[in-house]
């Protein structure tokens, strides 16, 4: 009896079983006639529910395989040798120039500038050519700055830096202002505000041709009519201290204060150029060989390398003697290397005969051995307005003071 309840049970399990697989596999049980116990078959391969997750598995590990092979063979040398490459170049002086005026008020655009053939002058570490820059429609000249070829490293870091410096001087009437700058065929070229007179020593030394008031009545150009006045004298002094009080205003030491430095632009207005020995900071000390103009030098930037707004200061007394001798070469007589002990034994440069003794007077202020004794920007500005209110008369050049200027030396000036 209880065979026959486990044979009923295990029938009807069996028939359940048997109706929950395919029709074929049922019908080939059926054609059996019977059905001995559990009924073992095989379902089709394609119903097993783990193949999809095993294919799934051996394409992503296919792809992870390929994903890592191409980014350590092929992608991270690359990144590698980029990264590498724009350390390096990020290191040099010269390195990133266009990144000094992209997307800044500077930048100008290729076709903004024109570069002329005339040479304006060579400096340290550039040439200087006369251009044209485009600005609304209208057609402005410029003094165009670029590297010669063969700059070395160091003239490169020098040009960037007189470059950063005129970015930090911005406007002002008696400095010679930047106006942009732009890359053409990966030369940085600086375009700066053009003075159609040249500069200061020069054209001083062209006056001292006229050497009768007749001859200066009658002179064809109006500039140098007017360049005998003292007022003319004065005023150009005013101007470059002028342009020199804002330099102390932003903290900018310029280090070659002199007249060849000083350019003439409408009107004889006087302008501070050449920023390629300027730090900005109030005290620098030189620690380079870069050459330096050592007759323009005050004592502390000789004996002991130190440069400040004072130093400065000392540089406009030169430049003064300079304006008043009608461009005379300071210490002209004396050796460069005799300089350093006739200076420190207190001889300063002599009294010119073309300036008043209050001139002179603050000449030999500003040659002060102490800095904190010399006068400041403010204080020479205030005195030279002063001045040049009292002047009115005319300097007459005669044949015989012609022998004052005899310390002109067409040489070298350092």
């Amino acid at each position: 009896m209880v065979q026959i309840v486990n044979y009923a049970v295990d029938t009807a399990w069996a028939e359940a079983i048997v109706t929950s697989f395919p029709a074929n596999v049922q019908a080939h049980a059926q054609t059996d006639g019977k059905v001995k116990g559990i009924l073992k078959t095989r379902p089709a391969f394609h119903s097993t529910p783990t193949f999809p997750i095993v294919v799934i598995s051996l394409v992503a590990a296919v792809v992870s395989v390929c994903t890592f092979f191409t980014y350590f063979v092929c992608v991270r040398p690359r990144k590698t040798a980029l990264r590498r490459l724009y350390t390096d170049s990020a290191s040099t002086p010269s390195s990133n120039t266009y990144e000094q005026i992209v997307g800044s008020p500077w930048q100008l655009q290729r076709g903004q500038l024109t570069l002329g053939s005339e040479l304006l002058g060579n400096g340290q570490f550039g040439n200087v050519k006369k251009g044209q820059v485009k600005v609304n429609g209208v057609k402005r000249p410029v003094a165009i700055k670029s590297l010669k070829e063969n700059a070395s490293e160091k003239d490169k870091e020098d040009f960037l830096n007189e470059f950063e410096i005129l970015k930090r001087v911005g406007k002002h009437e008696n400095v010679v202002c930047l106006v942009g700058a732009c890359h053409i065929r990966g030369v940085m070229y600086v375009a700066m505000e053009y003075a159609k007179h040249g500069d200061l020593r020069t054209f001083l030394r062209h006056s001292r041709k006229l050497t009768s008031l007749h001859e200066y009545d009658n002179t064809s150009c109006p500039t140098l009519r007017a360049a005998l006045r003292p007022q003319t004298l004065i005023s150009l002094a005013l101007g470059t201290a002028q342009g020199l009080r804002h330099l102390c205003e932003q903290q900018i030491i310029h280090r070659d204060v002199a007249a060849r430095n000083v350019l003439l632009g409408d009107k004889l207005v006087a302008k501070i150029a050449d920023f390629g020995l300027s730090k900005n900071d109030q005290t620098y000390v030189k620690t380079s060989s870069t050459r330096v103009p050592i007759r323009w030098m005050a004592v502390e930037s000789l004996f002991n390398n130190t440069y400040t707004l004072q130093s400065d200061v000392w540089s406009f007394g030169v430049l003064l003697w300079e304006i008043f001798t009608l461009g005379g070469t300071p210490y002209a007589t004396i050796d460069s290397q005799q300089l350093f002990s006739y200076l420190k034994n207190g001889h300063r440069l002599r009294k010119p005969r073309l300036c008043e003794q209050d001139m002179y007077a603050m000449m030999l202020q500003c040659w002060n051995e102490a800095p904190d004794r010399r006068p400041v920007m403010e204080e020479l500005v205030a005195r030279l307005q002063k001045m040049l209110e009292k002047s009115q008369v005319y300097i007459n050049l005669s044949s015989k003071e012609e022998a004052l200027y005899a310390e002109i030396d067409h040489g070298s000036e350092q």
